[in-house]
């Protein structure tokens, strides 16, 4: 059993919002319940966009949760029916990760899809990537995010190709 309450607010090109949650986590022998914040800020500057969030801010029968700190940002190199996204993000844990992402999406008259992007774990140095070709069907693109048991995508649901690659 657990509950949120989220609120979020939106300035002239700054959003921010906020969620308090109830945590249980139970394992055999041991049950702890807790209280953590979510906080999020979004920069919109027309083409670049900037992002921070810390999540899992809180703790849980004396025990700090495992919390995750992200910076990012991202510009709209081609925009219209055929446009071009980089982005960069950079996420901390308080385990001491360190992971560095990057990635890019070109679309091509609304139809055709190409995402790339790599996830470059500092502290071992491994680097790991993924890449995707994806086809919407003429008329279906949505023009918003989507989460999917595939990943989470922008554009349309209908997804043909996918190409995974990974660098060790």
């Amino acid at each position: 059993l657990g509950g949120v309450l989220s609120a979020a607010r939106s300035f002239r090109v700054v959003s921010v919002g906020v969620s308090m949650k109830a945590v249980r986590e139970s394992l055999p022998g041991l049950a702890l319940t807790g209280v953590a914040a979510d906080l999020g800020i979004l920069g919109d500057f027309g083409r670049t966009r900037f992002g921070l969030s810390f999540r899992n801010l809180g703790k849980a029968g004396g025990y700090r949760l495992p919390g995750l700190y992200r910076v990012g940002g991202a510009y709209q190199a081609l925009e219209g029916r055929t446009h071009l996204l980089l982005a960069m993000d950079f996420e901390a844990t308080n385990a001491g990760d360190l992971n560095a992402f990057n990635g890019l999406e070109f679309v091509y008259m609304r139809r055709y899809f190409i995402r790339a992007g790599y996830k470059w774990n500092l502290a071992d140095r491994s680097l790991g990537g993924l890449a995707r070709l994806v086809h919407s069907p003429a008329n279906s693109y949505e023009g918003a995010w989507h989460d999917t048991p595939q990943g989470l995508y922008y554009g349309a649901l209908f997804i043909d190709h996918r190409l995974p690659a990974k660098v060790l």
